[in-house]
């Protein structure tokens, strides 16, 4: 975790799935990312979610909550189960 960017990383059958976000001037930029390949980038703030798929086609998804604030959270499901929870802060 950093003040202009947070960095969060799980590796789910094998792949490495990576949620990362950047602080922006109105909002921030987020993107998921598998095996150092982007699969969705969004600027957002609020609730939302990034969408990808692992290389057997399983889906994943980067649930993001971004406080008004700066703090995060983002949990990490693959096919609809949660795999992980991380907490961070991107303004």
């Amino acid at each position: 975790m950093a003040l202009t960017n947070d960095e969060h990383t799980v590796r789910i059958k094998g792949s490495e799935v990576t949620v990362r976000g950047e602080t922006g001037l109105v909002e921030a930029t987020w993107s998921l990312r598998v095996d150092g390949t982007e699969m969705e980038r969004k600027k957002a703030s609020g609730t939302f979610d990034l969408h990808g798929r692992l290389p057997d086609g399983d889906e994943v998804t980067a649930q993001v909550q971004q406080g008004a604030f700066g703090p995060t959270e983002v949990a990490v499901l693959h096919e609809g189960e949660e795999i992980v929870r991380f907490k961070g802060y991107v303004a």
